[in-house]
């Protein structure tokens, strides 16, 4: 019985790890969690510890457990074994995707487009103030993100390979939109992630695993290049929470005004 609960506990907070519930750094009650889930401390800080042992939390002397931070040479080290293993994992899926996932997928490609259209929406009519994650759409996009990268993944039929990819996206999940980059908004990463989904997902439609391939790694290299530079951004403000709250130039929506006059378009990878 004891194990079944650390079981639940454990799974429990590894799926909100992989949804983005708790920001980077953030310290975690056990008490709480516990309380919310009926049940009492134990299972919780048993699952604690294996969480510990995987690398997704940390504990931090005198202060508690909390969600894993890390520095620029192992955030980079983490993208590139995604990289090897997503693309790699693409390929399976590409030979043994069934046409009801691809039909989930191609659902999760127009919710983002749906969202898409409402930042620019947001922006037309003067709502969308702060660029942060926990503005309208924001979370719904980064959610999209995850259950389509693993959507991807779970057509491999590879549970190991599963695993593996569910904790590197656990552990570079924590900076995607978080910032305002003078540069780059985030509104134009979303744009591309956007961009590149489409291009996945028609890939996948034509069981073309060369092509996924190609395309997937694309992908998750241009999502590390971005956190890469959000990450160094956010060192020089001295403060990985100092987050900027700008005003929107509209430079910034002339991407994604582009892409929804691009929706009907039947475009080729």
């Amino acid at each position: 019985m004891g194990e079944n609960l650390k079981t639940k506990a454990y799974n429990h907070i590894r799926q909100n790890l992989l949804m983005g519930q708790w920001p980077e750094g953030a310290f975690f009650s056990t008490g709480k969690i516990a309380r919310n889930m009926g049940m009492s401390y134990t299972p919780v800080r048993e699952a604690m510890i294996q969480l510990e042992s995987e690398g997704l939390v940390e504990t931090v002397t005198n202060q508690g457990v909390r969600t894993k931070m890390l520095n620029r040479e192992e955030l980079q080290e983490k993208f590139e074994l995604r990289i090897i293993l997503e693309s790699g994992a693409s390929r399976l899926a590409a030979e043994k995707i069934t046409e009801e996932e691809l039909n989930e997928l191609r659902k999760l490609i127009q919710q983002h487009r749906y969202y898409l259209r409402e930042f620019r929406n947001e922006y037309a009519a003067g709502t969308y103030k702060s660029p942060v994650l926990s503005e309208t759409g924001g979370r719904e996009i980064y959610q999209i993100n995850v259950y389509l990268h693993l959507g991807i993944m779970r057509a491999s039929r590879n549970p190991q390979l599963i695993k593996l990819i569910g904790d590197l996206h656990i552990l570079t999940r924590v900076l995607r939109t978080r910032a305002a980059l003078p540069s780059e908004h985030h509104l134009r990463q979303m744009l591309r992630d956007y961009y590149f989904h489409r291009r996945v997902v028609r890939a996948l439609e034509k069981r073309d695993s060369q092509a996924v391939s190609y395309w997937m790694e694309r992908h998750i290299r241009d999502a590390m290049r971005h956190h890469l530079s959000v990450l160094d951004y956010l060192e020089r403000l001295h403060s990985r929470e100092q987050l900027r709250a700008i005003e929107i130039p509209e430079f910034w929506l002339k991407p994604v005004v582009k892409a929804e006059n691009e929706l009907s378009e039947d475009e080729k990878p």
